[in-house]
């Protein structure tokens, strides 16, 4: 605040030296600053000047300070009257140029017994001083009590990071505080920046980008206004990019012309990011609403107020950009949408909350602003104060009607899908026992014919005999294994199954088997899992008859059946649940094996890779193996090549 005066020293210094006359002030100085000031020459050791703070202060008019007799020691604490002369002395020594001042605490006497402290002394010219007063702070902030307004004036730029500057038009130079070197990271103790700095380095600093060019009819309207705000990108002296914003007020002389500019410019690089990320935000929010159909809402229980996100007045039927200001957000405008019969349920979330409810939910219907159905799904969050009374509700509503038609529709697929079945299993059922009776006649009658007219048929007529019958008897099995894959259902509880017990009672009931195909049968430690316990006993006895059925005639018939645990990435790839735990169970032979591109094959109803007559069967056993694993929420898969014996790998989780 002293550039005024500063710029000026040589003329008032010598209108003192030409005529003697101490009232020179035709300036008013006052505005050089608020606390009270004293203008000090050094040769009379009288007082000049002192502004009107000092005045109120003091209780002592300009006139009286400056009369002959005054002397300024009576102002002056005796205690600390030597050491106003021994630094008044030493400021002296200085040289103009350093921009001489010294800082110290020397205690001045004003009226009704307040005290001020002499806080700043500066050398103006040779013989002149200005000396700043302030009053000690009594509230108990340390560390401020003896400081000058100049003091906290840099303690606050350099807290609030904003510096100062005051710009003479007539010089082109603009003088600079402390915290503005240090916002455009200029070296503060550089010589050359101890004065003013050039008007064109500064304007160097500033980044002429499409933010800056946006602004330019405002500043060019500021500057006839007096005074203007603006923001732009500036470039530092160490090349980082800073967002500042200046505000600015100009003085004008006679002419209307720009005679002084005082300006503050303040870093709010962080606060733009902070606005820029706030604002993409809330566009990644409102596009979410838009995309997912739900809506942000929140109740102030203090202000009985209700706020609604975009999304929400979608959810309503409303358009956000030109129903907001129409349309009354209250409680009463839930009652306006949802039905009547529904009523009720509002007042039970209330009663809820006044329980103590932290939060809630439900699901309602609602008829929209243009005459839409939609159901309704809403989550809310209680906000309490210490008192655990409710003062904000916070919450999610989303729209899930489309959602409801989903379920509808499944629902209705699931009960005609188990219709389906119980009518599939039913024809089974009654097809199997109507097909069964005539096979039993048909095994019967040749049983007759056998045992009575053995002899009459003759060897050709025993042959279609037994033709007949072998025929009859594949034609029973075929039924009992169609049977039997009918009824494979999840309607048996699931319990808790050692596999590996599982396994040892198959491989017992096909002991005599085993031996007699002199196979041998390893099997490791397998995991115990929820599942259905004869239907896993099913699984394993097909897997191991067939080892046994496609055995090689050149090679003894190794089985091994081992468990692993399936790997997080290998659920990811095989697009299973994630985080659910999975056994991987594999059984290998050596048996004949089969070509790889009959993999998905072998697992449908009656198909079959080798004849009847060599291989006989059904060609239902892996089919049936395939569905009891789907049933139990796994996978099936065979991988094989001719002649180097078959793998079968089964996934089945640890709990259903």
């Amino acid at each position: 605040m002293l550039t005024p005066l500063i710029k000026n020293l040589t003329a008032i210094q010598q209108r003192i030296d030409a005529n003697g006359d101490l009232d020179f002030f035709d300036l008013d100085l006052n505005s050089l600053s608020t606390d009270p000031f004293l203008l000090y020459h050094t040769t009379t050791g009288r007082i000049t000047y002192c502004n009107k703070a000092f005045e109120k202060s003091f209780g002592i008019s300009g006139q009286e300070i400056r009369l002959p007799e005054f002397r300024s020691e009576t102002l002056i604490d005796t205690e600390d009257v030597s050491l106003f002369n021994a630094k008044l002395a030493e400021l002296g020594s200085l040289l103009p140029e350093e921009r001489a001042s010294l800082r110290f605490s020397c205690r001045y006497q004003a009226k009704e017994g307040a005290e001020y402290m002499c806080t700043m002394m500066r050398l103006l010219a040779d013989n002149l001083v200005f000396i700043e007063l302030i009053r000690p702070v009594q509230s108990g902030f340390f560390g401020v009590t003896n400081k000058t307004t100049g003091e906290m004036l840099a303690d606050a730029e350099q807290m609030l990071d904003f510096g100062t500057w005051i710009h003479d038009r007539k010089s082109k130079h603009i003088y600079w505080t402390d915290g503005l070197k240090r916002l455009t990271e200029y070296q503060i103790d550089k010589p050359e920046t101890a004065g003013s700095i050039d008007e064109s380095y500064y304007r160097s600093l500033i980044i002429r980008d499409d933010a800056y060019y946006s602004q330019i009819e405002r500043l060019r309207e500021g500057m006839r206004q007096g005074g203007y705000e603006v923001k732009y990108n500036i470039r530092t002296h160490s090349g980082n990019i800073k967002t500042v914003l200046e505000k600015v007020k100009l003085e004008y002389d006679e002419t209307h012309n720009i005679q002084l500019g005082m300006g503050i410019v303040k870093d709010v690089t962080d606060y733009e990011k902070a606005l820029t990320s706030l604002s993409e935000y809330r566009m990644m929010m409102l596009e979410s609403e838009d995309k997912f159909h739900y809506g942000l809402w929140e109740y102030d229980y203090t202000k009985d107020e209700v706020l609604w996100s975009d999304g929400m007045y979608r959810i309503f039927g409303y358009d956000p950009k030109t129903d907001r200001e129409l349309v009354k957000v209250d409680r009463d405008i839930y009652k306006k949408h949802i039905n009547e019969d529904d009523h009720y349920r509002i007042e039970e979330q209330s009663r809820k909350i006044s329980n103590g409810a932290d939060d809630y939910s439900w699901e309602f219907d609602i008829t929209t602003a243009d005459g839409q159905l939609r159901t309704i799904s809403t989550y809310a969050k209680v906000l309490r104060n210490r008192q655990q009374e409710a003062v904000r509700v916070i919450g999610t509503s989303r729209d899930i009607t489309q959602l409801k038609e989903y379920e509808r529709g499944l629902e209705t697929k699931i009960k005609e899908l188990n219709k389906s079945n119980r009518e599939l299993e039913s024809f089974a059922y009654v097809a199997s026992h109507d097909m069964q009776e005539p096979l039993r006649k048909i095994s019967t009658f040749g049983q007759r014919l056998q045992n009575k007219f053995s002899e009459e048929l003759g060897e050709d007529g025993r042959m279609y005999i037994d033709r007949m019958m072998a025929s009859a008897e594949s034609m029973r099995n075929l039924i009992d294994n169609l049977l039997e894959f009918s009824r494979i259902t999840s309607n048996n509880a699931y319990e808790k199954t050692d596999l590996s017990q599982i396994v040892q009672q198959v491989c017992e009931e096909l002991d005599m088997k085993i031996e007699e195909n002199q196979a041998s049968v390893d099997v490791q430690v397998l995991p115990v899992v929820e599942c259905i316990s004869s239907q896993m006993k099913q699984l394993f006895n097909n897997l191991v008859n067939n080892a046994l059925k496609f055995r090689s005639p050149d090679r003894p018939l190794q089985i091994r059946i081992r468990s692993e645990l399936l790997s997080q990435k290998e659920v990811r790839e095989r697009h299973l649940q994630p985080y659910k735990k999975y056994a991987h169970i594999i059984v290998s032979d050596n048996g004949i094996g089969f070509e790889q591109q009959y993999a998905d094959r072998i697992f449908q109803l009656f198909q079959r890779l080798q004849g009847k007559s060599e291989y006989p069967g059904t060609g239902m056993g892996l089919s049936i193996s395939k569905k009891i694993v789907e049933n139990h929420n796994g996978m099936i898969s065979a991988e094989s090549a001719e002649d180097q014996g078959a793998t079968f790998h089964i996934i089945l989780p640890y709990s259903q």
